[in-house]
């Protein structure tokens, strides 16, 4: 998306920056890359160097980028896996490339993970007492649910006409409340520097009788 590639810079980007939800060797980027091309969603040209062997360059065609912003916008399981691999994926590249969608798109996730926490609730209510193991696994599923949706409170993205997400912590991370100001590792690759601790709004309230902080800074990834 912005602007031409090599494959090995790609691979090596993708290592860096997503190598924790995504275990992608390089000839597995390689054989994706040939199969993007194949499909008319990227283009290749050679680069020749100067006593180095030429460079492949690779650019995002028309039809790509159409794809990819498609992509980006459909829907996304609710399982641990499916949140794990792609709904980061997708934040991962709004984030990057379409910020004013990230609102969104985090939005949309949320209201899936409460229909399904509603369905599974709806299941476990209706079902016999004597089916033990049906019963034991649509808890196990709801409790793994309700940890999902605990998680994505704690990324919530900022609001639209703001351009990075926005990591709004538990308040464990800063228990006595008190104004801080420095460098913080807030998680899921981000940190925050120049930040400002203060006491923000929260849907919750007050969870485990201390309220929720917003942080207020420059984020970037580690």
């Amino acid at each position: 998306m912005a602007g031409p590639s090599h494959g090995y810079d790609l691979h090596q980007r993708c290592a860096s920056e997503l190598g924790h939800v995504w275990h992608l060797s390089q000839s597995q980027a390689y054989a994706i890359l040939k199969r993007l091309e194949n499909n008319g969603d990227i283009s290749t040209h050679i680069v020749e160097q100067d006593k180095l062997p030429a460079k492949q360059m690779l650019r995002i065609t028309a039809a790509g980028r159409r794809r990819f912003l498609d992509w980006l916008e459909s829907e996304v399981g609710v399982n641990a896996r499916s949140i794990r691999l792609e709904f980061l994926t997708r934040l991962y590249f709004a984030n990057l490339y379409k910020p004013e969608k990230t609102h969104h798109i985090y939005e949309a996730q949320c209201a899936e993970i409460e229909a399904s926490l509603g369905r599974l609730e709806s299941l476990l209510a209706n079902l016999p007492s004597e089916q033990i193991f049906n019963r034991l696994s649509l808890d196990l599923r709801l409790r793994q649910m309700s940890l999902i949706r605990d998680w994505m409170a704690e990324i919530q993205p900022r609001r639209p006409n703001e351009t990075r997400i926005d990591i709004q912590p538990p308040a464990r991370f800063f228990p006595d409340g008190l104004l801080r100001s420095g460098s913080f590792d807030a998680g899921a690759g981000f940190r925050y520097q120049n930040y400002i601790c203060l006491p923000a709004p929260h849907a919750d309230g007050f969870r485990g009788g201390l309220a929720h902080r917003r942080f207020h800074g420059d984020g970037q990834r580690l």
